[in-house]
C-alpha cells in the first residue's frame, strides 16, 4: 500500500528452518510520484448589489480543503463572499497541494451583480387648504441601509410637471434618475389633495338695501372663498365671480329685492372637502315714501363691548306715531349674544362664550301703526262736455250745405262756447273723500359693527 508520494523499497526473506540456513534478504526500491487532483466548483447565480453576504463551496479530489480568491466586485474571506459594487465578480478555487498532491487546476466562476433599486420617496403635504398658491411635492431615493443615493427627480402631477394650485386631488409620479453606478433609475408614487374649507361670511356691501330698488352687485367678505364658488340668496344660486380667497362678488337682480324681509346669504364651496357657510342676513326695508314708512337712523355705527359685558346705541324712528308698535331683532350677532329694544335704545349682550372679534351687525326694527289715508277730489267734466258741445256746431256747419242758414248755425256755436266757458270757470263741485284708518307694517334698517374684545 502506498501511503505517499517519494520511494518505496520492498525487501524479500526468508528466515530458513531446521533443515535450511535464513537466505539472504533481497531489496527492491522504486519512487513514488505526487498524485494529481481536480477541483469541483458548481456555477454560482447572478446577484444584486445589497444582497447578503453568502458562502461558496468547492471540494478537490485529493479531499485536501479548497480555498477561494475574489475578483471584481466583490471580496471573500474564507468561504464567505461579499458585494462591494454591482458589475461582476470572479470567485476562484484553489487547492495548492500538498507532499503528495500537485496543485490542483484552478476553477473560476463568475457572476453578474444587478444594479440595485433604491426606494424612491415621494413627499407631498398633507391636509392642503385651497390658498391660490401652488403646493409640490419632493423627491429623494434611499439604499442600502436607507443611505441617500443621489441623483435627480422628475415630478409630474396628473401628468403635469407644474405644481397645482387648483382644487383637486392629483396623481404624483416622481422618476428618479441615480446618480450612482450601483442603483438604477427608479420611480415612485404618491397623491396630493387640495381641498376646499367651509367658506364663511364676515360682510356683505351692501348689507341691506329698500324694496324695489333696482338690480345691484353684492360684494362678499370673508374667507376660505375657492374658484367655482356660489352665493345663494334665499337657496336660489346667483351669478358669482371669483375675486379672491376673501371675496366674491354676485349679480342681484330686481326680483330679489321686491319683497320686504330679510334674506339668507350663503356660500358654497365645492369639493374636495367644500360645504355651505351659515347664513349671513340681509335687509330688505320699505321704500321710502310709502304711506306710513318709518325710517330709523343712529349716530353710532361702531359698537364696542368687553364679552360677558352689554353695549347700546339711541335709535330714532321718523314718521312713528304715538302708538306705533315697533320691534326690534339683531340678526348676524356673534354666538351668546342678543338684542332688546326699550323705547329708542337698543341693548347688546354679549356673554363669556361671545367669541373677540369684529361683526357686520343688522337691526331690523318693524312698526305697526294706524294712519289716516284721505284725499280731495275735484270732478271735472270739462273735456268731455266740452267734446259734446263742440262737436253739436262743427257738425252742423259742416252739414249744412244752405249758406242762408250759417249765420243762425254760427250764433249756436257761440252760445256753445259760451257754456264751455261758464264750466270751465265753475270748475265743477269738489268732493271732499272722507278719512280712512287703516293698519301699516314697515321695515328700516340698520347696519353696525360690533367689536367683542
Amino acid at each position: 500500500h502506498i501511503t505517499g508520494a517519494g520511494s518505496c523499497t520492498i525487501t524479500a526473506s526468508q528466515a530458513g528452518d531446521s533443515n535450511y540456513n535464513p537466505g539472504a534478504d533481497v531489496p527492491q526500491s522504486f519512487s513514488i510520484a505526487k498524485g494529481s487532483q481536480t477541483i469541483t466548483f458548481a456555477a454560482l447565480s447572478a446577484k444584486t448589489f445589497g444582497a447578503p453576504d453568502f458562502s461558496v463551496g468547492a471540494t478537490a479530489s485529493s479531499s485536501l480543503a479548497v480555498s477561494f480568491g475574489a475578483s471584481g466586485n466583490c471580496s471573500a474571506i474564507g468561504s464567505t463572499v461579499h458585494i462591494t459594487g454591482a458589475g461582476s465578480c470572479t470567485i476562484t478555487a484553489s487547492q495548492a497541494g500538498d507532499s503528495n498532491f500537485n496543485p490542483a487546476a484552478d476553477v473560476p466562476r463568475s457572476f453578474s451583480i444587478a444594479k440595485a433599486t433604491p426606494t424612491v420617496n415621494v413627499a407631498c403635504p398633507s391636509g392642503v387648504i385651497y390658498d391660490g398658491n401652488p403646493h409640490a411635492c419632493l423627491a429623494g431615493a434611499t439604499g442600502i441601509g436607507n443611505a441617500i443615493v443621489p441623483g435627480a427627480a422628475t415630478i409630474t402631477y396628473n401628468g403635469s410637471s407644474i405644481a397645482p394650485a387648483a382644487l383637486g386631488i392629483y396623481a404624483v409620479n416622481a422618476s428618479f434618475t441615480s446618480g450612482d453606478p450601483n442603483y438604477a433609475n427608479a420611480s415612485g408614487t404618491s397623491s396630493l389633495t387640495i381641498s376646499a374649507a367651509v367658506p364663511a361670511v364676515g360682510n356683505l356691501s351692501p348689507v341691506l338695501t329698500h324694496a324695489n330698488s333696482g338690480a345691484f352687485t353684492l360684494t362678499i367678505n370673508g374667507k376660505n372663498f375657492v374658484p367655482g364658488a356660489i352665493v345663494s340668496w334665499n337657496g336660489s344660486t346667483r351669478s358669482t365671480t371669483f375675486v379672491s380667497t376673501s371675496q366674491l362678488t354676485a349679480s342681484i337682480t330686481p326680483a330679489d329685492i321686491a319683497t320686504v324681509g330679510v334674506t339668507d346669504i350663503t356660500i358654497f364651496n365645492p369639493g374636495p372637502g367644500g360645504g355651505t357657510s351659515t347664513a349671513f342676513k340681509f335687509a330688505v326695508d320699505t321704500p321710502a315714501g310709502t304711506a306710513g314708512a318709518v325710517s330709523v337712523s343712529s349716530g353710532t355705527t361702531t359698537l364696542n363691548v368687553q364679552h360677558g359685558q352689554a353695549t347700546s346705541l339711541q335709535v330714532t324712528f321718523t314718521g312713528a306715531t304715538s302708538g306705533a308698535q315697533i320691534t326690534a331683532t339683531c340678526y348676524n350677532l356673534p354666538t351668546g349674544a342678543s338684542c332688546s329694544l326699550s323705547g329708542t335704545t337698543v341693548t347688546i349682550t354679549t356673554t363669556a362664550s361671545t367669541p373677540v372679534g369684529s361683526y357686520q351687525i343688522i337691526l331690523v326694527f318693524t312698526v305697526s301703526q294706524q294712519i289716516t289715508a284721505s284725499a280731495s277730489s275735484r270732478e271735472h267734466v270739462l273735456f268731455a262736455a266740452g267734446i259734446g258741445f263742440l262737436g253739436v256746431p262743427v257738425a252742423l256747419i259742416w252739414a249744412s250745405g244752405n249758406r242762408k242758414k250759417v249765420g243762425r248755425r254760427f250764433l249756436l256755436v257761440i252760445s256753445g262756447w259760451m257754456l264751455l266757458v261758464l264750466l270751465a270757470g265753475c270748475g265743477g263741485r269738489p268732493t271732499q273723500a272722507t278719512g280712512t284708518p287703516q293698519q301699516v307694517t314697515s321695515q328700516s334698517s340698520l347696519s353696525a359693527t360690533l367689536n367683542v374684545n
